[in-house]
């Protein structure tokens, strides 16, 4: 028997059914892999600018803080600000300042020591956020 007249066996290589699933499975992977990266760069995002806003609540208190220690007096305060936290974002930062007055030592009234609090709040993507830092201060 030649090779002319054996019969014909398994054709090689792939049908057109097994390349369209192969395509199928090949364009949903792609797009899972894209959509991953998207995510990834939104929470990069975010977390840089939760980065900002934290640097920028805790200058603020570093500022009330050399503002005490300069000498001028602490007192019940409340401030409120717009700042930008990025290019292309805006906030708001807000200082509060509270006066606190210790029970422990017989309530006499004043204030024994200050509750200073510092709140950014932005709004990126659809969702906002805040953040705030609070530290406490004495009067020198």
């Amino acid at each position: 028997m030649n090779a002319s007249q054996r019969p014909p066996g398994p054709a090689a290589g792939f049908s057109l059914v097994e390349m369209m699933a192969a395509m199928v499975i090949s364009v949903i992977a792609i797009m899972g892999i894209a959509h991953t990266f998207s995510l990834g760069t939104g929470f990069i995002d975010r977390y840089a600018t939760a980065r900002a806003a934290l640097a920028r609540a805790n200058g603020q208190l570093e500022h009330v803080r050399a503002q005490v220690k300069g000498g001028a007096p602490l007192g019940n305060a409340d401030s409120s600000s717009t700042i930008l936290l990025s290019p292309s974002l805006n906030a708001l930062l807000r200082t509060r300042i509270e006066g606190v007055d210790d029970v422990a030592d017989g309530g006499g009234g004043a204030s024994d020591y200050f509750r200073v609090t510092a709140s950014v709040t932005w709004t990126q993507g659809g969702m906002t956020d805040s953040l705030h830092l609070v530290t406490v201060m004495l009067q020198p």
